[in-house]
């Protein structure tokens, strides 16, 4: 059985969704919810309530909701390939330098080391990403980076705008149904990340090796100062024995 991400999750009873009593079908909200949790919201009354938002919707059985078909064309597609992933990644954001990745975004779809993961997670175009560990996709966690995708939890669609305001991604169906902030091409917004972590990377690395030059001198005087320290604790000791 494959290992689904949290959005091919039921957010009730927290089971795979299937095609058979686990189907996962839509609610006015937006958001799904499998065929048997709705079954047993439907056993005393004829309205469903989404844990997420709250909200209402009504329905007399649970045949009555949508599937949510591209949902379940997702899950049909979704393989666990650990095989791209056992040998060492290159850094895609530190383009010529010679890091090892021990990071992926899952939104931008690129390897990152650690300390481009660091300004990754505290730049505003992208503190909101999910970041995980290579290790993870190594040990099956989640799906290789050749088969992870940009992915609205909600509509199980490819994010294709990014929120100016908000920042953060919107798919087609997020950005139709009462979006009015302004919005660009969400791979023009990651473009214009990646242009900017390039300029700021190479000024983090010369500040990093700054830092370590002067925690090395810091060190060297504590090490001077230390022997000069136990050399008069030595004289005065001799001239106490004397």
């Amino acid at each position: 059985m494959a290992d689904f991400p949290h959005n091919f999750k039921c957010c009730i009873c927290s089971s795979d969704f299937d095609d058979t009593s686990k189907q996962p079908r839509l609610l006015k909200c937006g958001h799904s919810l499998c065929s048997e949790c709705i079954r047993k919201q439907l056993h005393d009354s004829d309205l469903v309530t989404c844990p997420v938002d709250f909200e209402v919707t009504s329905a007399s059985n649970e045949w009555a909701l949508a599937k949510n078909l591209a949902l379940m064309e997702k899950m049909k597609s979704h393989t666990v390939d650990q095989k791209d992933v056992k040998s060492p990644i290159p850094c895609e954001t530190c383009q010529g330098e010679d890091h090892n990745a021990e990071y992926w975004c899952v939104q931008c779809e690129e390897s990152m080391c650690a300390l481009a993961a660091r300004f990754h997670s505290l730049n505003k175009l992208s503190r909101l990403h999910q970041v995980v560990k290579l290790s993870e996709l190594q040990a099956g966690a989640m799906s290789s980076p050749g088969t992870l995708s940009i992915t609205c939890p909600i509509h199980a669609d490819q994010y294709k705008y990014f929120d100016l305001i908000y920042k953060r991604p919107l798919c087609r169906d997020c950005f139709a149904f009462g979006h009015s902030h302004d919005c660009e091409d969400f791979s023009k917004a990651a473009k214009r990340h990646r242009e900017h972590l390039n300029v700021i990377l190479p000024v983090a690395r010369q500040r990093l090796d700054e830092m370590r030059k002067e925690r090395k001198a810091i060190d060297d005087v504590f090490e001077s100062f230390q022997g000069r320290f136990d050399a008069c604790m030595d004289e005065m000791k001799e001239a106490f024995d004397e």
